[in-house]
């Protein structure tokens, strides 16, 4: 951890800490919350300010998944492509042609390496369906004599 909590080790894919504790990989914020003495037995463990690197105890709450998915909702979080906006589309590809990793594109954005891999994606899809269509468009148009 670096001086203001955020969190400078090895993560999960979707970005969150993980340390190898008692013989198995385990959320960082999970661990911060149970070594503090705080019930999290069946609950999760939220970050206040939707932030997965920041693992600072006054960060962090409990809460049951009906209120963490209440929260994500209340917020505009998701995983879901159509979360983003244009603009972060636009760049993200952008910067991918670049040669820019999906690493450093969810650092960037502060999304996961999931939700910009599953951006890709649906992009990928979108384009290979449009050139489908455009393929069917023309062999439609053309006519045997």
């Amino acid at each position: 951890m670096d001086e203001t909590g955020h969190w400078t080790g090895a993560c999960d894919s979707d970005g969150y800490p993980v340390l190898y504790w008692k013989g198995k990989t385990q959320p960082v914020h999970r661990l911060i919350a149970e070594l503090a003495g705080w019930d999290i037995e069946g609950k999760v463990v939220m970050h206040i300010d939707d932030t997965p690197l920041n693992v600072r105890l006054d960060n962090l709450r409990v809460g049951t998944q009906a209120e963490n998915m209440a929260d994500m909702a209340q917020k505009g979080r998701g995983h879901t492509a159509s979360r983003f906006k244009a603009t972060e589309i636009a760049a993200i590809v952008r910067q991918l042609k670049m040669g820019v990793s999906i690493n450093q594109l969810a650092r960037a954005t502060g999304r996961s390496r999931k939700a910009i891999r599953a951006l890709l994606s649906r992009i990928a899809l979108r384009d290979s369906q449009e050139s489908a269509q455009g393929l069917l468009d023309f062999t439609g148009s053309i006519t045997t004599a």
